[in-house]
């Protein structure tokens, strides 16, 4: 059986199901119209949907606009003098405009009232003069952009957020960019592919682990019972990890399994102080548990960890916390791996179809598209990293979210009120899906919190979903 089945089996049954509790687990599932209505849709679309050549849709794209409303410069090498007023595209070598850009330009930054900064997409020019390789860019994205010029020079800027000298070569280009991240500044980005690139230099920023070791982080986890799960993920915290101010807040929602209640008095013998219990009784309610679990911490930051993960990367503390280093930072999530060190976790993107999807689900670790940082819109709260000001400043969970999508709508929180969520890629733990709670269409009940709650996130959330701002709905469709 092909190891991405096996994953989604998985996450269907859980991992401590019998055969018989198994099949009917996945005959529940597929007993959901919204099952087969997306997997029909599916595969309406690979078998029959005609695919899209990108040159003819780009060519369809331009508009018949020739007048721009407001000044908007075009600099190049040979450029020396900085406009006084107005707006600025840079031209590099080989670099064309489509004919339609500036006035398209003009009416976005209108429309928009006046941003300091607006990107847009790009694709790449061969030497026959075929457009490929489009660039569907997401919205500004201060962490892609500390790992690479994932932007290039496809961006259209105030005049005011340049100095005297004007950044006319890569590399001035990508220092000037990163400066923006520091300072924080208005960008909003434009769906439109407007700049044609013959030659694009890819450039790396320089990656380092910076943190305040003072820092009191507390990994908070809930749990009812399964002292093999807690076991595990807790020991592994406590082999490997090599930052050292940390406490653990274990959340326990009413267990009665005497192994869990005998490691949990272990625990607190060996770790004094640094092990915090918090107690509830109450029907699963997964924020509930989490904002019991912060009301007990003591920490500047707060981890969010699933009892069925396991870390890997010892310094996986230092490495969440230096992504508080750049931008304003939101959320923190890792790449959590399947037992068969394929990916479960690299980011969520939202899908007007299913609300939300787990993006690079299935592929291998150590893939490019899996390697590097890169800002979502949302990231699991299987582990989480947040800072107690910013999980204060949103309120915290939603109570209203009891079982599916409580963090997506807390990341969501969070990029209302100006923050950035991040994937990190060097941080790397095992996450037994479902180890400890079945899929949500595993059974009537569990059925039916999903209905309501994704009702509710399409009440609250629906233009959002409709339009991630980190995912263009552009990728995936044509035919190069």
């Amino acid at each position: 059986m092909p190891g991405f089945l096996k994953n989604r089996i998985r996450t269907i049954t859980g991992t401590d199901a019998g055969f018989f509790q198994s099949v009917y687990y996945l005959l529940s599932y597929c007993s959901y119209q919204l099952f087969y209505g997306n997997m029909l849709s599916k595969l309406i679309n690979k078998f029959f949907a005609r695919p899209v050549n990108y040159a003819s849709w780009l060519e369809s794209s331009i508009t018949a606009d020739k007048e721009a409303g407001i000044p908007i410069h075009i600099l190049s090498k040979g450029s020396t003098v900085l406009p006084e007023s107005g707006y600025v595209v840079i031209a590099n070598s080989g670099d064309q405009f489509r004919r339609d850009a500036l006035p398209l330009l003009s009416r976005f930054i209108i429309s928009n009232d006046f941003p300091e900064l607006i990107s847009f997409d790009f694709d790449e020019v061969n030497q026959k003069g075929t457009h490929q390789s489009p660039h569907f860019n997401p919205a500004w994205s201060p962490h892609t952009l500390a790992q690479s010029n994932y932007l290039q020079n496809a961006y259209c800027a105030k005049v005011e957020l340049f100095k005297e000298e004007i950044p006319l070569t890569p590399e001035a280009q990508y220092a000037w960019l990163q400066s923006l991240s520091e300072k924080g500044i208005r960008s909003l980005h434009c769906q439109e592919v407007l700049l044609h690139k013959q030659q694009i230099k890819l450039l790396k920023g320089n990656t380092i682990i910076q943190h305040d070791s003072a820092k009191l982080v507390s990994i908070i986890i809930p749990t009812r019972n399964k002292s093999f799960l807690v076991k595990q993920s807790v020991d592994a915290i406590l082999n490997i990890t090599t930052y050292a101010n940390f406490e653990i807040v274990l959340v326990d929602n009413a267990s009665n399994e005497a192994e869990l209640l005998e490691l949990l008095k272990l625990y607190k013998e060996r770790l004094g102080k640094r092990f915090v219990q918090a107690t509830a009784n109450i029907p699963f309610n997964f924020s509930a548990l989490i904002n019991l679990g912060v009301a007990h911490a003591s920490g500047d930051y707060f981890v969010f960890l699933n009892n069925d993960t396991s870390v890997i990367t010892p310094d996986w503390i230092e490495r969440m916390l230096s992504k508080f280093n750049v931008g304003k930072t939101g959320a923190v999530g890792a790449k959590l791996l399947y037992p068969n060190h394929t990916i479960q976790h690299a980011g969520i993107i939202l899908d007007p179809d299913i609300i939300s999807r787990h993006i690079y689900l299935g592929k291998a670790e150590h893939e490019r598209e899996v390697s590097t940082d890169r800002n979502y819109t949302a990231v699991t709260a299987a582990c989480m990293m947040v800072s107690r000001e910013a999980f204060h400043k949103v309120g915290g969970f939603d109570a209203a979210f009891a079982v599916n999508y409580n963090d997506i709508d807390f990341c969501l929180r969070l990029m209302q009120a100006q923050y950035y969520n991040v994937y990190a890629a060097d941080v790397v733990l095992y996450h037994y899906e479902s180890a400890s709670r079945q899929h949500p269409f595993a059974s009537w009940l569990s059925g039916k919190h999903y209905r309501h709650e994704s009702a509710l996130m399409r009440k609250k959330w629906q233009k959002l979903i409709e339009d991630d701002p980190y995912y263009s709905k552009l990728n995936n469709r044509f035919a190069i």
